[in-house]
């Protein structure tokens, strides 16, 4: 892949005259992850008042998010289920396009389980930054997830998982694995680190780190949720299911057997549409793709202003069938649910996204009452269809 490598001077000329924060041109945070869903619940934590947060679907698509001139950009590399070459490849694209060295916070989004190619992503951002050493911290003590004696464990991970292992290393080899079993230390942790730092963690580095460099971390605005809005569940995590049952019982819901999704249907102010199991046995990618394809669609007909995705890589998909490659990042609407804004043809339009197997049982009906209310951020009891 080929592309501009981006100066300061450049990066303010490309971006016209907005405002950017903090001193000097171009952005003042990176966030480099590899999948969407991590990409927005980690960038979420760096929005502000007066602080743009753009993030690029694909790598293909950071020069403008970068001519957006907003203060943090944040990149989906899509690199997770890859081959570890060809992810090694997507990054050194993106370094081609942006000096690392000349932006001054660069954070490392991982896995909390620590998915992916942790170890060798890590090393290359690390050595393109010009970092001697990392902190790897993938712990979310605010989700039940910790680290402690070198492992991750803790709220949804079955065995402790060796986090040094999987940087591909220990101390000697410049990866350093803290105690963190709270938000407290991680902030120590980030307050104590010398220079010359790669920060590599998943959410609770990242509001730890928003908390150091801005005084204050996830403090966007919520927005007004406008109807039409679609809840799109691309998950099968059982998590998902208990929720998508309660919210059938105040919202109609469309099913899509094994992604296959009828057209139309999307006519009231919240709909529900679910991936289900349609007996068929068909792999899970080509479900997926169907439904988002269907979805894409769906949202189109119905001039739909709020979309809610959940599941694994259900929110990208449907964002690349209708061509976005650039979104906003607000708040969040809870912890781990963030919420963008996006241009789109039919006009303004606010994407959610939620991972499979997260959130209490009456979640999504909380979200469902929020829709079409003037304030988004209090709890309001489901809407009776």
């Amino acid at each position: 892949m080929t592309g501009k490598v981006y100066n300061m001077a450049e990066r303010m000329a490309d971006s016209g005259a907005g405002h950017i924060e903090d001193s000097g041109f171009g952005p003042q945070v990176l966030v480099i992850a590899d999948d969407l869903t991590g990409t927005l619940d980690s960038a979420v934590a760096f929005a502000g008042p007066g602080r743009r947060v753009c993030v690029a679907r694909r790598v293909e698509a950071v020069p403008q998010a970068l001519a957006t001139g907003a203060a943090v950009i944040a990149v989906n590399t899509a690199s997770r289920e890859i081959p570890e070459a060809e992810a090694l490849a997507r990054l050194q694209g993106l370094f081609a396009m942006l000096d690392l060295g000349a932006v001054p916070l660069v954070f490392k989004k991982v896995d909390s389980r620590l998915k992916g190619h942790v170890a060798a992503e890590s090393r290359a951002v690390a050595q393109a930054a010009g970092a001697a050493r990392i902190l790897a911290l993938p712990a979310i003590p605010d989700m039940g997830r910790v680290q402690q004696g070198g492992q991750i464990t803790g709220t949804g991970v079955d065995r402790p998982i060796d986090i040094a292992d999987r940087f591909g290393g220990g101390a000697r080899d410049g990866i350093e694995v803290p105690e963190a079993g709270s938000d407290a230390e991680i902030d120590a942790c980030v307050a104590g680190a010398p220079g010359g730092t790669l920060w590599a963690g998943a959410r609770g580095l990242a509001f730890a780190l928003a908390r150091a460099r801005f005084g204050a971390a996830g403090q966007g605005a919520v927005p007004f949720l406008p109807a039409p809005a679609i809840f799109a569940l691309g998950s099968r995590d059982p998590i998902t299911v208990v929720q998508a049952e309660e919210l059938a019982d105040h919202a109609p819901r469309i099913c899509a057997p094994d992604g296959l999704l009828q057209p139309g249907g999307a006519g009231a102010p919240l709909t529900l549409v679910q991936l289900t199991d349609g007996g068929a046995g068909r792999p899970a990618r080509e479900a997926g793709a169907d439904f988002a394809h269907g979805v894409a669609a769906l949202v189109r007909e119905s001039g739909t202003r709020f979309l809610l995705a959940s599941g694994g890589e259900t929110a990208d998909a449907i964002l690349d069938r209708l061509g976005i490659d650039v979104v906003d990042v607000m708040a969040e609407l809870a912890p781990g649910l963030p919420v963008c804004s996006a241009p789109a043809s039919w006009g303004s339009f606010l994407i959610a996204t939620k991972s499979g197997g997260f959130g209490a049982p009456d979640l999504l009906c909380r979200l469902a009452g929020w829709v079409g209310q003037e304030e988004s951020g209090a709890p309001a009891e489901p809407r009776k269809t």
